[in-house]
């Protein structure tokens, strides 16, 4: 409210309403991870089948076969965001998405990651995942699996407001396993995708994660 040389800031009523779901509401986004999970599942097993056989599977195939399957599910109303389809080098990317005409064909020695969600009328959905069609190296393990710890650890504390509790938790483990020299605000915390996909492929001076938080 604001006064004559003074103001005040009124309570985020707006915000406070969204934080806190209703019933209905949380079935409706059970229901709909449900269904939207379904549709991954069939997508990995079009994947495995498909990188087993050898096949040539670029990262906008592997997108646009996961929107097929997604457009089938009852209540589908679209995608909750462009799908990050990623291999390598190109998973270090904030919010990449691939175009038919440069996309990489998802190879058996590098990471690949999928980040997409579907809308549907009972909710939104936001999956992320990490695969491997051939043997990950040691290095590679390494960075995932240090930055897994910092997720974890910062699962176990109470978060307040700025979330720095567990952002320290998480940037303590992540610069145990980043190129020297990395230079991140520490209010940004990477995605253990993203860090894995950037440990293979050093050609890169810097890299560039997305926030936890959306």
């Amino acid at each position: 409210m604001l006064t004559h040389y003074r103001y005040s800031l009124a309570s985020p009523i707006i915000e406070e309403m969204k934080s806190v779901k209703n019933e209905v509401e949380i079935q409706g986004l059970k229901r709909a991870h449900r269904r939207d999970g379904a549709c991954f599942v069939q997508f990995l097993a079009w994947m495995d089948e498909k990188m087993s056989k050898g096949s040539e599977i670029t990262e906008w195939e592997a997108a646009r076969r996961l929107t097929k399957f997604r457009r089938k599910a009852k209540n589908y109303m679209g995608l909750a965001y462009e799908t990050i389809s990623a291999s390598g080098s190109n998973a270090a990317f904030p919010h990449y998405h691939p175009r038919k005409s440069d996309s990489y064909i998802i190879s058996k020695d590098i990471p690949y990651v999928n980040d997409s969600g579907g809308q549907y009328r009972d909710g939104t959905c936001d999956t992320t995942r990490t695969m491997h069609y051939g043997r990950p190296t040691l290095e590679q393990s390494e960075a995932y699996t240090r930055v897994l710890q910092g997720h974890v650890g910062g699962d176990l504390k109470i978060l307040h407001a700025n979330a720095c509790s567990f952002l320290v938790s998480v940037d303590r483990h992540r610069h145990r396993c980043l190129p020297k020299g990395h230079d991140r605000c520490p209010t940004r915390c990477p995605c253990a995708e993203e860090i894995m996909a950037r440990r293979s492929e050093l050609s890169r001076e810097l890299i560039h994660v997305s926030d936890l938080f959306y």
